[in-house]
């Protein structure tokens, strides 16, 4: 386990931390078979850096941008998974500079600080703002 506690540094807003919007989505199946999903707005302090390929992607029909982000936060993200209590959920949406990405994939970095979480997330939009 390693000794060294790296939280502060990652989500200082003085070197790489940020404000994220997340939209966590619980998910609840109905008598009926339907599924129904309540959604809850929070807020946390996230590293955010871009990963992948960003470039362009053409059809026929239509060109978006396969765009993708990696976020490190103390706040836990849920990808499409259920609690102890038995609650599903669906994947976390992330809001980042006035885009949307939808969580694909959480590691559990606590063993580097309390609750300290990575994901990688896709964007949702068709299309995305221009960097800033």
């Amino acid at each position: 386990m390693p000794w060294l506690d790296v939280t502060d540094v990652l989500l200082d807003p003085m070197i790489a931390g940020e404000t994220i919007a997340i939209t966590r989505r619980q998910e609840t199946i109905g008598s009926n078979g339907r599924s129904s999903v309540t959604t809850t707005n929070l807020t946390a302090v996230a590293s955010v850096v871009p990963t992948g390929s960003n470039s362009l992607v053409r059809a026929e029909a239509y060109q978006s941008k396969g765009k993708s982000i990696k976020v490190i936060t103390s706040t836990r993200l849920y990808g499409p998974e259920h609690d102890p209590s038995g609650n599903n959920y669906q994947p976390d949406v992330i809001t980042w500079k006035g885009d949307s990405f939808v969580v694909k994939m959480v590691n559990d970095y606590t063993k580097y600080g309390a609750g300290l979480c990575e994901a990688e997330c896709a964007s949702i939009d068709t299309v995305d703002q221009a960097p800033y």
